[in-house]
This record gives C-alpha cells, structure tokens and sequence, in this order.
C-alpha cells in the first residue's frame, strides 16, 4: 500500500509541477497587448490547422487545397460548423492519426444543453486547459495552494465507489469536496459547518447549489462565516442568484461559463464588467442562424474551437449555447474578448417530498454522462409530482437495451426515492421554448 501511495504521490506531482509551470506561462501573457494576443491566438490556429491538414481526416477534406502558408491569415469561416450530430457520426474521422502517441482520454459532455457527447482529450490540452483554468481562478483571489471548497456533483459519493487516488489529489490541492447532487436540510447545515470550520480561500459551486445553500442559511437563521470569494459555474448565474448568494457569504460572487468539451471558456476579472474570454486556449464566435458573425451586443450562437486539444480537434463546435458580446474595454487591463452574458439554457432543481433539493445538475452527469455510452442525442427530465418523473429521449443510431433503460431508471429512483414513478418517452426532437431556451429539467411542482 505504501508504495502504491508513493506511486500516485510522484505522478500528481509530476503533473501539479507542469501546470505550476503553464500557471506562471499563462500569468504573464494575460496582459499582452491586443495585437500581442491576436498574434499570439493566429499562432496556436495556424499550429493547428497544420496538425488537422496531416492528422485529422475529417478536416483534411476541407483544408487540402490550402497551402500551409495561407494558414497564418487563415478565415476561420471557411471551415464548417461543427454540430453535436456531426460529431457523433464522424467521431472516428475527427481522431487524429497520431493519437496512439498521444496519452488520451474520453471525456463526455455534460449535457445541461440537452445534447451530451463524448470526446477525446490528450493530456497537452489538459495541462494547458488547467493552467489557463487557474488564472481564472487568481482573479477570485485563489492561489495554488490555498484552500478551495468545491460545492460539486460527486458521482463516487453516490456509488459509493470513491478511490484512494482522488483523496490523495484533494489533499495535495488543498481541496474539499462537498457533494451538491443532494442537498437536504440536514446535508446543508452540515455544509456550513464545515465551511464556517475550515475557513476556504475560495468557494466553486454550481449555480444552483450554492443558491439553494444561499437561501436555507437566510430561512434557517443560520450564519455564514464570511468568504474571500465564490466562484459560480455549470449554470446561468441570473442577477437575483448573484444578489443572494453576496449577501449570504458576504463576499463577491465571480461568474464563469465553461463546459467539459473546452474547459474554462470566459471568467469575470476583478470589475465584473462581462466575462473575460479564455483566447489563450480557445477561439470563439457568437453567429446568427445564417452563420454569419453577430455584432457586439446581439445575442447568437457559441462556436469555440479548442486551441490546445490535438487528440481530437473541435473547429467551430456549436455547443449549444447562446450568448451576447460584450463592448469597449475593461479596466483590468486585460484585452480578452468578453461576453456579456450567456443565455439559451435553463434547468430546474427537483423536490422531495421533506423539502430536499436534487439539484439539475444530477441528472445532467449521471444520464447524460456516466450511464450514456452513446445512445441519447437529447434528453429532457420533468418532474410532474414527487412520485412522477417523465424522461423524454432521442435516441441516437446506437441499439438501445433493456440493460440501459433499466439503469437510467434506477438513477432517478436513486435520488427521487424507490417509489418514484420513472417514464421514459422516446421522441424524435425535443424543441427549446418561445425564447428560444432549452429546458433540460423542468419541476412543475
């Protein structure tokens, strides 16, 4: 056991050393002059292009009759969109050719825009991902090393399957972990507990969650020790949310947008004046159902293309979201692009019957992540009553089997309760509301 330890010890602190590195890489080029920053975005695109015009057939289709020289002005434009249904039908051709050299892993979306895929990650992109991640993380006053609580989903928790290597990483990031897929009233006074006793640097928390924290402290008369800051993410973070969440931990409450395909997308600085796009590691969009650019201050679609993700590079990914460019500059100094907000996605918690809270973001990891090998293309989650939930599903090419209906039933009578009724609709589309939302979970008590 000792020397297993020692194992797991040496290899995280081979990767924490690298990322330390990329963190002090990083913290120097956030203040590059716009045109140092242009160039140093046109460098890591045109790098990229190279390796997709050799590695990745999917894209080689498209950028054959180029020459490598015109990628160094290369029109981002001239590439097609790359939608999630794409993805999932030329997943093979978008893996590069190299990828056997490369140390990689599958990860998977987690679906909060109603559509959860899966793709390949090399450790390149997630070294240079975390790092970027951590300059976020400074403009909320978090060092590496300070101590961090994370308001988080943990799927081990609910299995009761947690490893001995993610003690071993928490405990040399400084980190805790409190579970937010279940969130009673017991559960949340426990929470506080342990923030108030462990006095945390920072606090990173689902939107929702910590919202729910937020509002039983208020209600239950119970005292937050007051925070250097909280970090509000996996979530649309709506002003009156903002509003509680300050006034309960008695700090400032940063906003940052991110998703497991791309990492950390745009974070807000110090100001608060629209979020920072992470364009060290991403190239981003916001266009119009034509495709076509939107002006500063029009809502459109997110495309992002991975500046750093080899395995399998994402050009012009619509991710599902939608969003609003944010004008002029900001004061920190920093000329990063920035959003304004972010909109196009909107998730309920789901109640029981003792007042417990199921936050969304549950349901969006354990269908659309750990039990989707492939299957579901969209996915949306009603709660009727406490004891009906109605799960409506498109399915992709992939053969459903009883096996796979039976676990995704099985994880919401995990958290509903075995008495819950789980129907489950197959659809051919699930269409967003009025305004243009997707409604992943709706709770209709």
């Amino acid at each position: 056991m000792r020397k297993l330890i020692t194992l797991i010890v040496r290899k995280l602190y081979k990767k924490f050393t690298i990322i330390d590195n990329l963190t002090n890489e990083y913290k120097k080029i956030q203040f590059l002059s716009e045109n140092e920053l242009i160039n140093f975005q046109s460098k890591r695109f045109e790098k990229l292009l190279i390796h997709c015009k050799k590695n990745v057939s999917y894209y080689r289709e498209f950028l054959d009759k180029y020459d490598e020289k015109s990628f160094r002005n290369f029109d981002i434009k001239s590439l097609p969109i790359l939608t999630k249904d794409i993805l999932r039908k030329k997943f093979n051709e978008l893996k590069s050719d190299d990828l056997q050299t490369r140390d990689w892993m599958v990860n998977s979306s987690g679906g909060s825009t109603g559509e959860p895929v899966k793709i390949i990650q090399d450790t390149y992109y997630s070294y240079h991902s975390e790092a970027r991640k951590n300059i976020c993380f400074q403009w909320a006053g978090l060092e590496t090393g300070d101590k961090l609580i994370k308001l988080w989903g943990s799927e081990r928790d609910i299995l009761g399957t947690s490893r001995l290597l993610d003690k071993i990483k928490y405990f040399l990031k400084n980190e805790i972990i409190l579970n937010a897929f279940i969130l009673s009233r017991p559960i949340m006074k426990k929470f506080i507990n342990i923030i108030n006793s462990s006095k945390p640097s920072t606090i990173l928390a689902y939107a929702n969650a910590i919202y729910e924290l937020s509002n039983f402290a208020k209600n239950e008369n119970i005292k937050i020790s007051h925070q250097n800051s909280v970090i509000s993410t996996s979530g649309v973070l709506y002003p009156f949310l903002r509003k509680k969440i300050e006034m309960a931990f008695g700090c400032k409450v940063y906003d940052q947008y991110g998703s497991r395909e791309v990492s950390c997308i745009a974070s807000e600085c110090e100001y608060s004046n629209g979020l920072h796009i992470s364009e060290e590691t991403i190239l981003l969009e916001i266009v119009d159902e034509n495709g076509n650019e939107c002006p500063v201050g029009v809502e459109g679609d997110v495309l992002v293309t991975s500046l750093v993700n080899y395995a399998m590079p994402i050009v012009r990914y619509k991710i599902g979201d939608r969003a609003i460019m944010e004008s002029g500059s900001c004061k920190c100094g920093r000329f990063h692009k920035r959003l304004k907000n972010v909109v196009g996605r909107s998730m309920d918690n789901f109640k029981l019957r003792d007042g417990t809270i199921i936050p969304s973001e549950y349901f969006i990891h354990f269908i659309g992540v750990v039990l989707n090998r492939g299957i579901l293309k969209k996915i949306q989650i009603i709660q009727r009553s406490y004891d009906v939930v109605d799960l409506y599903v498109v399915y992709s090419d992939e053969k459903i089997l009883s096996e796979d209906v039976q676990n995704i039933t099985q994880a919401v009578k995990k958290v509903m309760g075995k008495n819950c009724n789980v129907n489950i609709h197959e659809k051919k589309d699930i269409a967003v509301n009025s305004s243009g939302k997707f409604r992943y979970t709706i709770c209709e008590l």
